[in-house]
């Protein structure tokens, strides 16, 4: 199952929500960069006779990410059906699928609401947080969230707190409590998959992702 990328998922929900919002203002429709737009189509990470390369193409790595790109596009009610989202794991990974499913869907909430809360650039150039940490404690107390006017920075929060103000805004309290909800259930999810797999494949050869792991 590690071998799922899951941070280069979607929730269906969220494309959805993406792709309403892409007709805002006369848009007639809209263009998406898929995750390899500047990187090689072939797989050149893995050997072509390592035990570990799954796939030839990347379209093939990121085959759910285009499904929910693509179908919620064109109907963006499909967001909200899991029953058919669910089907298309299960038809790929057995009784493991549903699990899986939902592990996608935790895991893909995490990298939103950390570049949300705290984030040094728009860009992953700029901070990518799935690879750093994103310096030290000190480091994290200067830096603003994304959203700014939903999330609060560290200094707004201890100003608030020093000064008996109220806001509306998430603290930096409340999204971190996201997040480690975000990555327990993410974990739930896979350990139950991992003991509903009936048949290995490449695929779900063995726990390493990233995710898995973190």
């Amino acid at each position: 199952m590690a071998r799922i990328d899951f941070s280069r998922g979607a929730t269906p929900e969220m494309a959805a929500r993406a792709n309403r919002c892409s007709l805002l203002g006369g848009a007639i429709g809209l263009s998406i960069e898929p995750k390899d737009a500047y990187y090689p189509k072939y797989d050149f990470r893995h050997k072509d006779n390592s035990p570990n390369k799954w796939y030839k193409w990347q379209h093939q790595r990121d085959w759910f990410w285009y499904q929910v790109w693509g179908r919620t596009a064109y109907n963006p009610n499909l967001g909200n059906r899991d029953d058919l989202w669910i089907a298309m794991f299960e038809e790929r990974f057995g009784p493991a699928g549903e699990d899986l499913y939902k592990a996608m869907k935790w895991a893909s909430m995490i990298l939103p609401d950390a570049i949300t809360s705290n984030c040094f650039g728009p860009d992953h150039r700029n901070h990518a947080p799935e690879f750093e940490w994103g310096d030290n404690v000190k480091a994290w107390s200067k830096s603003l969230p994304f959203d700014t006017q939903n999330v609060m920075s560290p200094r707004e929060w201890i100003d608030n707190l020093m000064n008996g103000k109220l806001s509306a805004k998430a603290t930096p309290l409340s999204m971190s409590a996201y997040l480690a909800k975000e990555v327990e259930m993410l974990r739930h999810h896979i350990e139950l998959a991992k003991s509903r797999i009936k048949k290995k494949t490449p695929e779900l050869q063995r726990p390493s992702n990233r995710a898995y792991n973190a």
